[in-house]
């Protein structure tokens, strides 16, 4: 069993997480409903060395060629965060979950034979990006509150919060409740997905072992 402020700021974490993909989200949708919008073309922007997928060192490129500093560490989580195979990349299908939003019309599987992306994508994508950063400085400041703990053991808090055999939106709702910590219905959704790498909706032990126990032991599974 957890102490009560090793669950306090367990909580905090998991809200963390919501505020983050709650602003992450409203980028995403602004950048997928440009008419320029083409994920493909992004994505061959990104992988500069065309090696069909992305890392960390696409983005912190990308990201200094714009004049914003993101350390090592920040950039591998923004991989994690969407690396649904824990191969320390994204490929072209996971790139679109991190870009492109839920309400987006637009198609993810179409191929665009354009070059280069225009200035209002390049200028969404940065903003996106951007609050990516922000998220895992966010979520990395409270890991390293949450992991100072006397009693942190990663096995111990998914057993708190899991019901049955993995942690469920209701199994999230109920921790929060039991930690005193105010939420809406949305804040559970977003926990969710982020939390969620294989979109089954629901976070077993092996998602849950990568993000919290990042960076000792990520992508471990």
């Amino acid at each position: 069993m957890c102490s009560i402020e090793t669950e306090k700021r367990l909580s905090k974490l998991f809200m963390i997480l919501a505020e983050g993909e709650r602003t992450v989200e409203i980028s995403r949708k602004v950048l997928s409903e440009l008419k320029e919008f083409e994920p493909f073309t992004i994505f061959r922007n990104l992988d500069g060395e065309r090696k069909n997928k992305i890392d960390s060192y696409n983005i912190i490129n990308f990201l200094q060629n714009k004049g914003i500093y993101v350390s090592d560490q920040e950039a591998q989580l923004i991989i994690l965060f969407y690396d649904q195979d824990f191969d320390c990349f994204l490929s072209y299908s996971e790139f679109i979950n991190l870009i492109q939003s839920e309400s987006s019309v637009n198609s993810s599987n179409k191929i665009y034979n354009k070059n280069e992306i225009s200035f209002n994508v390049d200028y969404s994508l940065v903003k996106l990006l951007e609050k990516e950063v922000e998220l895992a400085r966010k979520f990395l400041y409270g890991l390293k509150d949450l992991k100072c703990r006397y009693d942190f053991n990663i096995h111990n808090i998914y057993h708190s919060i899991k019901s049955y055999s993995t942690i469920t939106p209701d199994s999230i709702r109920t921790f929060l409740k039991k930690n005193e910590i105010s939420f809406l219905d949305s804040d559970i959704k977003f926990i969710i997905k982020r939390l969620d790498l294989n979109k089954d909706g629901k976070i077993d032990l092996c998602e849950f072992h990568s993000l919290f126990g990042f960076p000792e032991c990520s992508f471990c599974c």
